[in-house]
């Protein structure tokens, strides 16, 4: 591509009148203006021959040269003829052409035939080579129409040539109105400044190659430009590359313009270690609960921060921790690839873990649910304070008697609650258990010599065994009665199983020993390394355990009834502690069958019943009779 220098000649008398043109066009034309109102911040000697030369930036649109010389025949003093010289940006017009140009033009002015010289058709037909480059120096900078000032530059600090060519780029001039070119004879007023001495040289950029599938753009007039051909930009020049991909986060590089393009080129460098950084879509983002249903109202965290812009970007490389929130659905963490994964997220339902204790208890239990307690979960206890997930849940009994001796309605009432108070106090001394010597009862266990069973804790494991049918075996191990029982069905223990019954005469476990003395001690039904549970399992279901002895014992040819069979429960809590005893309290549904003096004659009834099926206990250290407490 070539291009021409375009001219128009301007005639300042009473207005301002044009004269001559050539190759004018609007886009420049309309930036032309009258220049009488600068020079009369000018003084010439008398003797001045030399025109005042004048050059105004127009960005894309490369700059415009004046040459205003007097007019001597005008009326006024300020009177002028301006030859005005269009120079598109990517013409690349040399030092030297550029100074012929300015002579050619100065030998007019001697003639005075400024409308009718030969001289500028020739200068108008001169054709010039295109620059090649994406984008020329002179391009980047335009004079500022509201500055205050107009910037000099002293001709006797410098030759035409020096000023011309790509030296006319100084990103320095952009900031005066436009800049005057005068010899040292030339004085000027306060709406001028002179420039330092110093000019810059203006370096050629080549455009980068494609990184990480990632194009370099720059910017030219306002707008990102794919860098695809050279840049040119003055010495020192602040330069921003943008690395752009389908997807992720544009990436900036700032670099500094010096005579090393090497360096220019290392500074904008993609470092694919920290620099790349994933595009997110909310609205790409799947997240389902663990049964299916599509979560709308989630969050995104990274390193710990929320992040509510949309699109949002994920680092490539290094650690960032996504995680994934969504209220009443556990916390999960997931890669980068996940996230914008098409089969989605997965969030399980959040657990809550609660802590209790009930009253008069030092027995801790736990409760794990999907929903959150805000009441007591045993039915007649009541929490002391809000229930909480942090420390422990202290549960109250709701009892008639308890409620009348702290609300102490009434001295009848007080007295008849002393009264049961005592009574009570009788009935449980008289029913204290206590475990016969080893030697004696033929026991097993671990327990210390002088260890001494309480009546309470005998009654809540006989009450848990007695209202479950699955028994878990952190459950069992909360009382000292039932401690190690798990295991011992586990490993089919039918005598430590009937000594411990001895004890607790808890008719579950009767049927259970029953069931184990139909089978040979080297026919166990287990299935897991001779053990009935997987070593994972943690709880039995008494109906099922049953259900697999018989089996074992009875051909499968045979019909025989079977105890139904019910599902095993995940989650169990512990019986409560019995309220104090009144007619009201035991009308509850609580069962407490411990072994006393009351009871005994049942007891015998049922051991004498076992006894004769099994024909256990008559050499075991008892007297024969399961169920039997030495007092």
């Amino acid at each position: 591509m070539e291009h021409k220098l375009g001219i128009v000649i301007q005639a300042a008398e009473q207005g301002n009148q044009e004269i001559f043109q050539r190759n004018k066009e609007e886009s420049w034309a309309n930036s032309i203006h009258e220049l009488r109102k600068a020079m009369n911040g000018l003084t010439f000697s008398k003797d001045n021959s030399e025109p005042a030369i004048y050059v105004e930036f127009l960005g894309q649109e490369g700059y415009l040269l004046a040459l205003a010389f007097p007019d001597h025949g005008g009326s006024r003093a300020t009177d002028n003829i301006t030859v005005w010289v269009h120079v598109p940006a990517m013409c690349d017009i040399p030092d030297v052409e550029m100074v012929k140009v300015i002579e050619q033009i100065k030998e007019v002015a001697k003639t005075g035939n400024f409308v009718s010289s030969p001289i500028f058709n020739k200068i108008a037909d001169e054709t010039y080579q295109d620059k090649g480059v994406l984008l020329p120096a002179v391009s980047t900078i335009c004079s500022d129409p509201n500055a205050s000032k107009y910037g000099v530059r002293r001709l006797s600090n410098f030759t035409l040539k020096e000023l011309f060519g790509n030296n006319i780029a100084q990103h320095e001039y952009a900031k005066y109105k436009g800049i005057f070119l005068l010899n040292k004879s030339v004085g000027f007023g306060n709406d001028f400044e002179e420039i330092g001495a110093e000019l810059k040289e203006v370096h050629t950029l080549q455009a980068p190659k494609t990184q990480e599938g990632f194009k370099p753009y720059i910017d030219v007039a306002g707008k990102d430009v794919l860098f695809t051909k050279a840049v040119e930009f003055p010495d020192g020049a602040d330069v921003c590359i943008e690395w752009k991909k389908e997807g992720y986060k544009p990436i900036s590089k700032n670099a500094k313009v010096t005579d090393k393009e090497k360096d220019f080129q290392n500074s904008i460098k993609i470092d694919a270690s920290k620099d790349i950084y994933k595009e997110v879509r909310r609205d790409n983002i799947k997240v389902f609960g663990s049964d299916g249903k599509l979560i709308t109202d989630f969050k995104v965290y990274l390193n710990q921060l929320t992040q509510d812009d949309d699109p949002f970007y994920v680092p490539t490389h290094g650690e960032c921790p996504i995680t994934i929130k969504a209220e009443e659905y556990e916390d999960k963490e997931v890669t980068l690839k996940e996230l914008t994964s098409d089969k989605g997220i997965k969030l399980e339902k959040k657990q809550y873990t609660y802590h209790f204790v009930l009253e008069g208890s030092n027995v801790e239990f736990s409760i794990t649910t999907q929903r959150r307690l805000t009441k007591s979960p045993i039915k007649g206890y009541s929490a002391d304070g809000d229930i909480s997930e942090h420390g422990i849940n202290r549960l109250s009994y709701d009892g008639f008697l308890q409620k009348v001796m702290y609300l102490g309605i009434g001295l009848g009432a007080c007295l008849l609650a002393v009264g049961l108070y005592v009574g009570w106090n009788v009935f449980v001394m008289d029913r204290e258990f206590k475990f016969e010597d080893k030697q004696e009862t033929g026991l097993t266990g671990s327990q210390d010599e002088d260890f001494k069973l309480t009546d309470t804790d005998m009654q809540k494991a006989f009450n848990y065994l007695q209202n479950n049918d699955t028994w878990h075996k952190d459950s069992l191990d909360r009382f000292e009665a039932t401690r190690g029982l798990f295991d011992e069905l586990n490993e089919f223990e039918a005598n430590k199983i009937e000594n411990r019954n001895a004890t607790l005469n808890n008719d579950k476990l009767g049927k259970i020993v029953e069931a184990l003395e139909q089978i040979p001690a080297d026919s166990r039904p287990g299935k897991h390394d001779g053990k009935y549970n997987a070593k994972d399992d943690k709880q039995i279901n008494i109906n099922n355990y049953i259900n697999s002895i018989n089996n074992t014992a009875t051909p499968q040819s045979q019909t025989t009834p079977s105890v139904p069979q019910q599902n095993d429960v995940s989650t169990q809590v512990p019986a409560p502690d019995p309220a104090p005893a009144s007619p009201r309290s035991r009308s509850k549904g609580q069962t407490i069958r411990p072994t006393s003096a009351q009871d005994k004659k049942p007891a015998k009834k049922n051991a004498k019943k076992a006894t004769d099926k099994s024909g256990a206990g008559k050499n075991d250290g008892t007297d024969g009779k399961r169920g039997g407490v030495k007092k």
